[in-house]
């Protein structure tokens, strides 16, 4: 029997749950000015690269800000799935590059200081105890009015401003347009934003998932305003008397959280690390995921047969049981537990039934080559405020 995959999220990735917010929150006028309007993006010569706008003014960002309340960020619960096709044999020959080094956060400044690691046994594949990186979080969007989420990391750059994560989750390839009300939270846990919120300014991928919905480029750079948290007004409340919030800033992301580093053109056979916060269930029903906390997979990658129906023939897997929810989370090699950095050198796109039993046991992602780096060079040379 053919193996089954299943694609980790646009249609794949956490819906918010239905509900009625009651907790007030207030935007008080001029309050969202705490992040800059972003500078005129660096326009791409390379044709294979896209440079799409999401929130590109103050007005868009005020939207977002506006959007993502405190309590709707505890909201992601449930998942729409999707099958695609089956895959046949593949095969590639990737070359040896070069690397860009991870960036450690700014230990100097107090109100952005990454605490001591926790180590934890969360990891689903089993082995060591990992320290969680603090870079990786969930991102939160709109697609034709239903929420969504997924996982991504903050990525090495000269701005501090920069975000990897799957193209789907940031690319509506049906519409051709960008995810709406984009957001990026480091270090998500239960609800928390313990680093802020970053407003999505420019999303930059490669031309043939935009244009050829091919998932051998279904990888995504996003550039990110400067970050904002809600913080309770003290002794405020509004009419039915419920607290009041407002947005204050945070600075920049790679302040606040580093970056992990960015590699391409290894091969095929790495040993690397997956993070990502899986939720949705398994093909028999089983849900051993929440999406409450973030997870981790360790394993050595390997080129996987190809699926036609995403025109994939240049993908790796890692064996893992990752659900829906886990998409675009990282793969981090020469990952060191004590930094907890590594080098970025794919993102979790496709989840796999290898044996047919009905259990996700693989995990994809696009092979990094020069062509994404070249994507993601273009990316760090983005400003945004």
């Amino acid at each position: 029997m053919n193996p089954r995959a299943r694609r980790l999220a646009l249609t794949f990735g956490g819906a918010l749950a239905a509900g009625v917010i009651s907790m007030s929150v207030a935007v008080p006028a001029g309050a969202v000015k705490i992040i800059s309007p972003a500078k005129p993006t660096a326009k791409a010569a390379n044709p294979n690269i896209r440079s799409v706008p999401m929130a590109a003014d103050a007005a868009a960002v005020k939207k977002v800000v506006e959007h993502w309340r405190p309590e709707r960020l505890k909201q992601a619960k449930s998942f729409t799935e999707y099958t695609p096709a089956a895959a046949t044999p593949m095969s590639a020959k990737p070359l040896v590059g070069s690397r860009v080094p991870p960036t450690a956060p700014q230990l100097d400044l107090p109100r952005v200081a990454v605490p001591p690691a926790t180590p934890t046994a969360h990891g689903p594949a089993g082995g060591p105890n990992v320290n969680l990186p603090g870079t990786v979080g969930k991102v939160f969007f709109e697609v034709d009015g239903k929420e969504y989420w997924c996982s991504a990391t903050a990525l090495s750059s000269a701005n501090r401003n920069l975000v990897a994560t799957a193209g789907h989750c940031a690319y509506n390839v049906q519409t051709k347009q960008p995810a709406q009300n984009w957001i990026f939270v480091p270090a998500y846990g239960d609800g928390g934003t313990p680093y802020g919120i970053y407003v999505g300014q420019t999303l930059n991928l490669h031309a043939a998932f935009a244009t050829e919905k091919d998932y051998d480029y279904d990888y995504a750079f996003v550039n990110v305003h400067s970050g904002y948290k809600w913080e309770q007004e003290k002794g405020v409340t509004d009419a039915k008397g419920q607290p009041v919030y407002r947005p204050v800033s945070v600075g920049r992301l790679g302040d606040n959280v580093g970056g992990q580093g960015f590699d391409w053109n290894r091969g095929s056979k790495l040993q690397v690390y997956s993070f990502g916060y899986p939720a949705g269930s398994h093909p028999n029903g089983a849900a051993p995921f929440d999406g409450s906390v973030m997870k981790w997979c360790h394993s050595t990658s390997k080129k996987i047969a190809p699926s036609p129906r995403y025109r994939l023939d240049q993908g790796v897997g890692i064996k893992c049981p990752f659900t829906p929810g886990a998409s675009g989370g990282p793969w981090l090699a020469g990952y060191n537990n004590k930094t907890r950095t590594g080098y970025l050198v794919g993102v979790n796109s496709l989840t796999w039934d290898t044996n047919a039993d009905s259990k996700y046991d693989q995990i994809s992602s696009p092979y990094f080559n020069a062509e994404t780096a070249a994507v993601y060079k273009h990316a760090v040379g983005v400003k945004t405020g």
